[in-house]
């Protein structure tokens, strides 16, 4: 695992976590909200600085072998001859058991037979790890228990055969988990390149994926191996021989991290990017990690809680209260409270307010951590926080700008409608959304409405709001955003901020025509003029309006003439449109059709009488 190297931004924040500054906060009674969701953003922290909940951040890169003949083989060398102790460690991942045995990480002849093996590890489809050093005498190996290693987790796996002190260990996540004798000889020398992943033999070939392995010449003890598995090494340690972090983009060689130039070169095997989140599942309890640059991976699984200080160890979320533990997991004692956060009656602890994640973790080692910029009110000046999301989502947002709406209602300025429309997906059909207008991307002091409407499209309607003057500007820009909830109570989170660029910097022309007869005779000179009733056409820039006529089937077709006499010959039906245009180049169409209809002259008998 390895920690993202261009999130070293520093943002110079002054948050002040005195008890006596702490916002008071109204609990918002919700229903209980169900899982799974995946969290999201940043948290803060004065001490440490920004910790990060988001899976979908990467993290870095690791190395994802499919199971079919990928492997990463470093050559023989000089540096990797010693006979007598050896340690090995990395993080791995397992999609499927693809056979009976694994070979994960060895240095033995192509038979992979026992009498060749310098040191081997595999792993057995009963989900057990085996660690094997040959002498002159035969193979020696600990053994983990079945169920050790399950298919979708990731595992810390460490590895130390000392022929020194005459004991194998094997310890994973940090935990020793198998132990057994070895003799004092030393083992069995080849020259045969150090494989991971695979042999090239009759063993069967991960399907998962490495990151992070670790080759030394020394036997570490399970502090060492504690303090390092959360971090990146620097690849000059004491005992270092060879180190592959798997962060390379792409081709064909894994470089080694020391000084030693152990490169590996890898057959089949992909870089595959990676991040680790937080998540809620559906039992409501809290698995994965976030990320900090100071301190290293965060826990919230389970198996990393046990034993917490006091109450439930679990973080997990009760209502909306978020309970329990977090763990750093460097630290023994690493522990950050997520509530209750209890001081003078009042809890501080984190709670969930809709999507978002407000409030405040403690731990004695770093103080407090905050959910959200809202509990300093520092949003719009540092914007940040912790959201989930849900089992609904909005995508495929469309903004709408007509500025020839004159005539229309609502209007946001003069002849100005914004519309907008998302596509909406979830396990039940949408019951609501909220829209939120901005003057900027933070949305402070946004404008909002909310709608109980399965319509995924708003026109914006700023009348009677009050908000920054019931108009948008012209020559502005402005942001948009939306939540919708399901008919099932649950709630997306806010959409990307959208952008609404009111480009022109006046209101574009407005445009009204009419003719001087009620019924249009073919043959016969109608005349047509740039007004209706008591609105005339105009511009609004204080210029003189340019028109241009278009009379599909009329004579003459077209005309720049204010008002134009057009004749229709043939009884049908025509399209007139007008176009103006100010001295800016804004210009508006209208278009109508008019009926030219046969001329019948009008008889009646009359009596001579």
């Amino acid at each position: 695992m390895k920690k993202e190297t261009n999130k070293n931004k520093k943002i110079n924040l002054i948050l002040s976590f005195l008890f006596s500054c702490i916002c008071f906060f109204s609990f918002i009674d919700i229903a209980s909200a169900a899982g799974p969701y995946d969290l999201s953003g940043y948290a803060w922290s004065e001490n440490i600085g920004w910790i990060n909940f988001g899976e979908s951040n990467i993290i870095g890169k690791n190395l994802s072998f499919d199971g079919t003949g990928d492997f990463v083989a470093v050559s023989h060398s000089s540096s990797l001859t010693n006979l007598r102790v050896f340690t090995f460690s990395f993080w791995m991942y397992v999609d499927s058991f693809t056979g009976d045995w694994v070979s994960l990480f060895s240095k033995m002849d192509s038979s992979g037979s026992v009498a060749s093996r310098t040191f081997a590890s595999f792993l057995n489809i009963n989900g057990s790890v085996y660690a094997c050093s040959s002498d002159a005498e035969g193979q020696q190996c600990a053994t983990t228990a079945a169920g050790t290693i399950e298919t979708g987790k990731w595992y810390h796996y460490s590895a130390v055969i000392d022929r020194n002190s005459g004991v194998i260990n094997l310890y994973i996540n940090g935990e020793l988990s198998a132990t057994n004798t070895v003799r004092t000889t030393d083992a069995i020398s080849n020259e045969s390149p150090i494989y991971i992943g695979s042999h090239g033999t009759s063993y069967s070939i991960l399907d998962g994926y490495f990151d992070n392995v670790s080759f030394w010449n020394v036997a570490r003890n399970q502090t060492q191996i504690q303090n390092n598995m959360w971090t990146e090494l620097n690849g000059n340690e004491t005992g270092l021989v060879g180190y592959w972090d798997f962060n390379e983009e792409s081709g064909s060689v894994a470089n080694d991290k020391t000084s030693n130039n152990n490169d590996g070169v890898v057959t089949g095997a992909t870089w595959n990017d990676i991040g680790y989140g937080v998540s809620i599942g559906s039992d409501n309890i809290f698995t994965g990690y976030a990320w900090s640059e100071n301190i290293g991976w965060i826990s919230f699984n389970p198996a990393d809680l046990t034993g917490c200080p006091s109450g439930t160890c679990n973080a997990q979320l009760v209502g909306d209260k978020i309970v329990g533990w977090a763990r750093q997991l460097n630290l023994a004692d690493g522990w950050i409270k997520l509530g209750p956060n209890i001081i003078e009656s009042i809890d501080y602890g984190a709670y969930l307010s809709n999507n978002d994640i407000l409030g405040y973790a403690w731990s004695d080692n770093f103080g407090w951590l905050s959910f959200s910029c809202e509990n300093q009110g520092s949003c719009g000046t540092v914007q940040y926080g912790v959201s989930i999301e849900g089992n609904v989502s909005t995508s495929n947002y469309v903004t709408n700008i007509n500025y020839c709406n004159h005539l229309s209602t609502p209007t946001v300025n003069t002849g100005l409608t914004v519309s907008f429309a998302w596509d909406y997906t979830g396990d039940s059909s949408q019951k609501s959304y909220t829209i939120q207008v901005s003057t900027n991307s933070s949305f402070t002091s946004p404008f909002e409405v909310t709608a109980n409407t399965a319509s995924t499209s708003y026109i914006l309607n700023l009348e009677g709001s009050g908000w920054n003057g019931e108009q948008l500007n012209w020559g502005s820009v402005y942001y948009w955003r939306v939540m919708v909830e399901s008919e099932a109570g649950d709630i997306s989170n806010w959409s990307s901020a959208q952008t609404i660029n009111i480009s022109r910097t006046h209101a574009s022309p407005l445009v009204v025509f009419s003719n001087s007869r009620q019924i249009i005779l073919e043959g016969r000179i109608i005349t047509f003029i740039p007004e209706s009733g008591e609105i005339i056409s105009q511009t609004y820039d204080a210029s003189t309006p340019s028109y241009l006529w278009t009379f599909t089937g009329g004579d003459p077709e077209t005309s720049t003439d204010s008002s134009v006499e057009v004749t229709f010959e043939e009884s049908e039906t025509y399209p007139v449109l007008l176009r103006v245009t100010d001295d800016s180049g804004y210009y508006c169409e209208r278009e109508e059709d008019v009926n030219a209809k046969i001329f019948n002259p009008i008889w009646r008998i009359i009596s001579p009488y």
